[in-house]
């Protein structure tokens, strides 16, 4: 039986490419992944540029990317005060969405995503979990526990919440193990129901 890797350390700006692609294959069938991106034949490759883009813009900026080994998976947070993204950051992403989603689809995506940004809570600063994914040869050995381990901790030390979102029910219980409860729930027409959780320090 294989051990869990012990420790996770920070995502180097090299590593990006890499982990866009573990990343794409942890969530090639994430309702909301498919949901957005309904072609099979194309949706890895198009996950790999939507997060190597959101790697590069937004979350290794802010140094609190994380992963394991050589890039077994990632969590990339956003720290207090950090969401929503700068107007530019933004801008620049919207620039994108059209080489992801396509010219046609792009509209529905982006209308699909605003209805889950609505749901995020903005009276109090916490840590937003963005992302957690493993690669899929690795999924069982504890390695999603090790990934968000570095910044929980640092949430009960310093006395502040964490929130993310999930369409997959499958994740639920791994968040209540960890602390996080269901504060809002909400459907994407035709498409996964969506829920968002809370963890007090």
């Amino acid at each position: 039986m294989r051990m869990a890797v012990a420790t996770a350390r920070k995502v180097e700006s090299a590593e990006a490419v890499g982990l866009s692609s573990v990343l794409a294959r942890a969530f090639e069938h994430d309702p909301m992944c498919v949901h957005l991106l309904p072609d099979p034949a194309r949706r890895v490759a198009r996950l790999e540029q939507a997060f190597g883009m959101v790697l590069q813009r937004i979350y290794l900026p802010q140094q609190e990317c994380y992963t394991l080994g050589a890039i077994l998976g990632g969590a990339l947070w956003l720290p207090p005060g950090k969401y929503p993204p700068s107007l530019w950051q933004q801008v620049s992403l919207l620039l994108g969405f059209p080489h992801i989603f396509g010219l046609w689809r792009t509209p529905r995506a982006l209308h699909d995503l605003n209805h889950i940004e609505k749901m995020h809570p903005k009276e109090k600063p916490h840590w937003y979990l963005a992302l957690l994914g493993v690669a899929p040869s690795e999924q069982g050995r504890g390695l999603g526990s090790t990934l968000i381990r570095p910044v929980l901790e640092r949430c009960d030390a310093g006395r502040v919440p964490a929130y993310l979102e999930t369409s997959n029910e499958r994740n639920l219980p791994f968040y209540i193990r960890h602390g996080f409860k269901v504060m809002k729930e909400c459907d994407i027409q035709k498409g996964p129901h969506i829920w968002g959780m809370w963890r007090a320090p």
